[in-house]
């Protein structure tokens, strides 16, 4: 086998055609974004057979350590990790995987493993370098299911009930009142008094409705001439994702959120989709938003990420500053912290 490390937008489009099956966040685009916003430079860890033929590969961003020589591995925001053609022996692609990493001088990776690509750890492949963080929550598009029947009971009567109150929801394909759905969110998670982590500058969002690897698109949610709620979903190849949501607190009674992701489940439906990816909780937990989730959809898929160590010298040496910190930290890389 071969493995090669790729950051060309052309071969990176190419690898993932190949393999068919992949998310935005698995994307040179999404990549990119990620690197204008700061987050290091995209490196596509890529396995082939002796004729040259894709077997699988694990998108990354390169980062260096800051006041260091050295570098490490992060996979973008959401979820990620590697993908592979069907009917490989995954272990043994991984294996190449990671060691090609390692030999690239990678001191550890910290990657999110996206939930509908991640049968390889079922076998128990490196399952001791994954941690569970939590559960996701999927809709399993099925065409011709009535869609509210498969909801929860009380999201069944609060979407009913609020459309006969007069709730309009608004499809906006071409992302074009992208600055009013900015202002709700922030506001949003302002509201909530949100990690500095959930925020994203204008250019962040502008980036991301310009790309051409996948498809956003925005769902308003209006009550009496106010837009109350809106959210972003993403839509690549079979796969639509719930990806950022923000609603004004004064108008929760409504539960907007709720009908914008009925009206997402019914746009999925349209389109021919395989999947709608709603997510977890807040970190994992099986919190409130875990069950306002789970209320449309009884599919949940484990969510891992990946905490590897490939230089175990120079990660303590990196470690060492940081010695006050309880042994237990469940941070990773603990040198970042």
């Amino acid at each position: 086998m071969i493995t090669e490390i790729i950051s060309d937008k052309t071969r990176w489009k190419y690898i993932l055609k190949q393999l068919r099956s992949y998310d935005y966040s698995h994307s040179f685009d999404y990549h990119e974004i990620s690197k204008n916003n700061g987050e290091g430079d995209p490196l596509l860890f890529t396995v082939f057979d002796d004729r040259h033929r894709v077997l699988g590969c694990w998108p990354t961003l390169r980062r260096n350590i800051q006041n260091t020589v050295y570098h490490d591995l992060s996979g973008a925001y959401g979820y990620g990790g590697p993908l592979f053609m069907k009917g490989v022996d995954s272990s043994l692609i991984l294996e190449c995987l990671l060691s090609e990493m390692k030999n690239y001088g990678a001191i550890s990776l910290f990657s999110r493993i996206h939930p509908l690509f991640a049968d390889y750890l079922d076998a128990g492949y490196y399952r001791s370098d994954h941690d569970k963080i939590g559960d996701v929550v999927v809709i399993d598009i099925r065409p011709g299911q009535p869609i509210l029947q498969s909801y929860r009971g009380s999201h069944r009567r609060e979407i009913i009930n609020a459309r006969q109150k007069g709730l309009r929801l608004e499809v906006d394909w071409q992302c074009s009142r992208l600055m009013e759905f900015i202002r709700i969110y922030v506001n949003a998670m302002r509201d909530l008094g949100a990690r500095d982590y959930y925020f994203f500058s204008e250019s962040y969002f502008e980036q991301l409705v310009a790309v051409n690897d996948f498809k956003p698109f925005i769902i308003f949610a209006s009550f009496e001439g106010k837009v109350i709620a809106a959210s972003m979903f993403v839509v690549t190849n079979k796969i639509m994702q719930y990806y950022l949501s923000g609603s004004c607190r004064e108008f929760r009674g409504l539960s907007a959120s709720k009908s914008i992701i009925a009206t997402a489940h019914e746009l999925a439906e349209s389109m021919n989709l395989d999947h709608l990816v709603l997510g977890g909780g807040l970190g994992g937990a099986r919190d409130s938003l875990f069950k306002f989730k789970a209320g449309f959809s009884g599919a949940i898929k484990p969510f891992y990420v990946t905490k590897m160590v490939f230089s175990e010298r120079i990660y303590c040496e990196l470690c060492e500053s940081k010695q006050h910190l309880r042994a237990d930290n469940c941070f990773f890389p603990l040198y970042r912290q």
